[in-house]
């Protein structure tokens, strides 16, 4: 999965993997002595040719799921105001599909 990653950070670790069905998962921390509170530093991801996917963030340590906004620039997906800890957060990508109502719900 090709991105770039914006940071003041050198030491930054990544991994991606394919899950199939066109989902992907590219896991992020980085490389440094685990501290007790670590405020994390900020970074910009870049999906390369990942414009209009859903993307949603697990956070591992404290097993938190959240989608994540992001802006498409192009054909890439960028997200901003990630905090990158010194534990893996797991970014996944899916194809964005949408969802039609059945008739009797459209209307209210």
């Amino acid at each position: 999965m090709p991105f770039e990653i914006q940071s003041e950070a050198s030491d930054i670790v990544t991994y991606g993997f394919s899950l199939g069905a066109g989902r992907r998962l590219l896991a992020l921390w980085r490389d440094n002595v685990a501290q007790d509170e670590d405020p994390g530093t900020p970074v910009v991801l870049r999906l390369l040719g990942c414009a209009g996917q859903l993307a949603t963030v697990i956070d591992v340590l404290h097993g938190l799921e959240q989608p994540l906004v992001g802006a498409t620039d192009g054909t890439d997906l960028v997200i901003g105001g990630l905090l990158v800890k010194d534990y893996p957060l797991l970014i996944c990508l899916s194809p964005q599909h949408r969802v039609s109502l059945p008739t009797v719900l459209k209307g209210y």
